[in-house]
């Protein structure tokens, strides 16, 4: 291993040291709020298509046809 991959390792792993702490303290917040979600999935997806609704969002509308009922004045050929 060359000497700058060995500094970088060094910083890397000082890095993780100086925050160690802090990493597990997030990464457990993570675990708390990950169960809090797989607990109340069914409230948020309530939720969520309840915004859908609100705002227009979801699927989209199928085009409206129209159609032209006037009577034609002029027949084109098909192929001129």
């Amino acid at each position: 291993m060359t000497q700058a991959a060995r500094n970088a390792l060094a910083r890397v792993d000082s890095v993780l040291a100086d925050n160690a702490e802090p990493l597990k303290s997030t990464i457990a917040n993570l675990k708390i709020f990950t169960a809090g979600l797989a607990k109340n999935t069914g409230g948020l997806d309530g939720i969520v298509t309840g915004l859908e609704k609100m705002t227009g969002g979801g699927p989209a509308a199928a085009p409206k046809m129209t159609y032209d009922l006037r009577a034609p004045n002029t027949f084109r050929i098909p192929g001129r």
